[in-house]
């Protein structure tokens, strides 16, 4: 059986029978198909689903700003969060960042670095 519910589509071979199925305010529709029937004479089961609406193909653009952080290293000593963000934009931006830091972590601003590629640069308030 398959959900048959979005009728924007066509199925070859024909289904056997078509089942209706309500539960719960909801109502779906299933294709039901022999498999007996269908495989008899050594045949493979070949069910096929046609769109019957022109396909269309979505573009999606990547988001000018991307970031993602992660802990990095190991103990007090050497551990450390780093923020990487990229920017595909073809324009510098502008950038504020808020961080929520675990409570694990000891911070200590002395030691904060912030570069663009291997260039280390001052920030301008903190």
């Amino acid at each position: 059986r398959g959900d048959i519910t979005d009728k924007d589509f066509e199925i070859t071979p024909k289904p056997r029978r078509i089942v209706t199925s309500k539960r719960g305010g909801s109502e779906t529709v299933y294709a039901e198909f022999d498999v007996k029937k269908l495989t008899e004479n050594s045949k493979l089961m070949n069910i096929a689903v046609v769109n019957k609406k022109q396909k269309t193909i979505s573009i999606v653009s990547p988001p000018p700003l991307f970031a993602k952080r992660f802990l990095q290293g190991t103990g007090k000593e050497r551990g450390k969060i780093v923020n990487q963000i990229t920017n595909s934009h073809w324009a510098s931006l502008n950038l504020v960042i808020m961080e929520n830091i675990p409570w694990f972590v000891p911070i200590y601003l002395h030691t904060l670095k912030l570069k663009v590629g291997n260039k280390e640069i001052k920030p301008s308030a903190i």
